[in-house]
């Protein structure tokens, strides 16, 4: 997983309510598709060595429980 990645991940961990693609790129200084690349290789991580998985609404990005745990949290 790439730095990029990892700084998302931690923003994204203390935001709490999720952030939006633009709002990640004008914070790094990096393209909207650099942004969604990143994404993508945090969200491979996530799945397969996390109970935490990212939620995506349109713009926005947040963390979330995984599926398979749902229940467990609930």
């Amino acid at each position: 997983m790439g730095e990029l990645a990892k700084k998302i991940e931690a923003l994204l961990f203390v935001s709490g309510e999720g952030l939006a693609i633009s709002r990640l790129a004008l914070l790094f200084k990096k393209s909207d598709a650099d942004v969604k690349s990143a994404l993508a290789d945090l969200e491979k991580h996530l799945n397969e060595h996390h109970a935490i998985t990212l939620l995506k609404d349109q713009d926005k990005i947040s963390l979330v429980s995984a599926k398979e745990i749902s229940k467990l949290v609930e």
